[in-house]
């Protein structure tokens, strides 16, 4: 084998060791098999965090002004706005730690 596997149960991905350097044979080695079923649900769930990120900016643009009118000044909102950015960029990493070792923990 030419590569690194990885897998969980029937999901099988190699990772050639030169990505993009050099082209592998398409065979049994170099193949991902999922099932239908795994496969819907993967689509599902990318739907799902799509949404819920669409449903997220929409919360923040509609509470913008009201928070822009607390702090006194309309000038200020681009203070809000990096605020949240910062926030939920520094979330993402820690939440998406705490799922991968809250999954792994469950099996």
């Amino acid at each position: 084998m030419r590569g690194r596997a990885t897998g969980h149960r029937h999901c099988r991905l190699i990772f050639p060791r030169a990505a993009g350097l050099e082209r592998h044979a398409a065979g049994p080695e170099n193949s991902l098999s999922l099932t239908p079923s795994e496969v819907r649900v993967i689509v599902i769930g990318a739907m799902l965090a799509l949404f819920l990120a669409a449903l997220d900016q929409t919360i923040v643009a509609t509470a913008l002004p009201p928070i822009a009118n607390d702090l006194g000044d309309f000038a200020l909102i681009s203070w809000v706005v990096t605020a949240y950015l910062l926030t939920s960029t520094c979330a993402t990493p820690i939440v998406g730690k705490l799922a991968t070792s809250m999954a792994g923990a469950g099996s």
